[in-house]
């Protein structure tokens, strides 16, 4: 008997989502709205118009396509930005807030990174201050309930004797 090999694939989705529904974005000159993604929107689009593959992370739903793996599937996750979020249970309500801090956390991180990129292609430091302020903002009050959507697949690498 042969063994087994796990393979996983994972992307996180850069919006906001009220579950399934997309976060309306923030205004580029108003309050309101998802400032995590307005920034990843404008992000994605910056690096859009300057080749990057960044669309082909939607492959995920599609599963791994590969003809010596066996058992594949996909699945999607939501995980809320932000330590608000409130379960069936105090375990449950403690996992989803302590999820929600981490990717808060995460968020910072990644825009802080993109904020670099903004400067770099010449926008405008103060409207990229003003982004990130308002998103920590929002991270800090809970002022949107946002999630985060996480998909991954995986697939099983057949037997050996499988294979042929």
């Amino acid at each position: 008997m042969g063994s087994r090999t796990l393979l996983v694939m994972s992307t996180i989705l850069c919006a906001a989502f009220v579950q399934e529904t997309p976060y309306q974005l923030a205004g580029l000159d108003k309050d309101g709205g998802s400032w995590f993604g307005r920034i990843c929107s404008e992000a994605f689009e910056l690096m859009s118009r300057r080749g990057s593959s960044i669309h082909e992370a939607d492959e995920v739903d599609r599963g791994l396509q590969h003809p010596l793996l066996e058992d594949q599937q996909t699945a999607t996750y939501f995980v809320p930005l932000g330590s608000w979020a409130i379960g069936n249970s105090l375990e449950e309500t403690a996992s989803l807030v302590e999820q929600g801090r981490l990717m808060a956390e995460n968020a910072r991180e990644f825009t802080t990174a993109l904020s670099h990129l903004f400067e770099n292609a010449g926008y405008n430091p103060e409207v990229v201050t003003h982004w990130m302020e308002n998103l920590e903002t929002s991270l800090q009050n809970n002022t949107t309930r946002e999630y985060i959507k996480y998909r991954y697949t995986w697939g099983v690498k057949k037997a050996p004797e499988a294979q042929n």
